[in-house]
């Protein structure tokens, strides 16, 4: 499985370097991602974005509710304290035959926009004049809503155009297609 994980990084243009005991290190977009080798589970596919914030660099209760406000708030995103620092992982079951490509492209994108997420919360909350916590998570909430919908209105436009294309390419030359001709 790892071998076709590789390729497919590789045929959308990742270079992989690896990382010693860790994995495959990469970039996108200048930000630094490891695709996580799982040897005991070759069905377990991680990819992540590692020291996003140092631990000892921020008050020690903030770094906790950030990384609690991402593990309650995003989809399919968990937040780790590793190493005294805060790592983003996208994490997932592999159920057989998987189109890795589409799956690197998606994870790579939630991965990302939980980065931005995360910047827009410790921005929140570096120029609130009080210290509550909740308008901070109020805040990037919003804003993770909007990158939300926007990216499933993307999803959905994408899927009607493949919708209307397949339709076109299945009717005959009366423009009807085999479903509406057994009518």
């Amino acid at each position: 499985m790892r071998e076709k994980i590789l390729e497919a990084f590789k045929a959308l243009g990742f270079e992989m370097r690896e990382v010693e005991g860790l994995g495959h290190g990469f970039d996108y977009e200048g930000r630094h991602f490891l695709y996580m080798d799982n040897v005991e589970d070759e069905d377990f596919f991680s990819i992540a974005i590692p020291s996003l914030i140092e631990k000892e660099k921020m008050d020690a209760v903030l770094f906790l509710h950030l990384q609690e406000m991402l593990n309650s708030k995003l989809k399919y995103i968990k937040a780790y304290d590793i190493h005294d620092s805060l790592w983003l992982f996208y994490e997932r079951e592999l159920m057989g035959e998987e189109d890795f490509q589409t799956l690197i492209r998606r994870m790579v994108l939630h991965l990302e926009g939980s980065q931005a997420y995360l910047e827009h919360a410790l921005k929140a909350a570096h120029h609130s004049d009080d210290d509550e916590s909740e308008n901070v998570e109020d805040e990037a909430i919003s804003d993770g809503e909007a990158e939300t919908s926007a990216e499933d209105d993307s999803d959905t436009a994408s899927e009607d155009e493949a919708a209307k294309t397949f339709d076109d390419e299945t009717k005959d030359e009366d423009g009807v297609t085999e479903e509406e001709g057994n009518k």
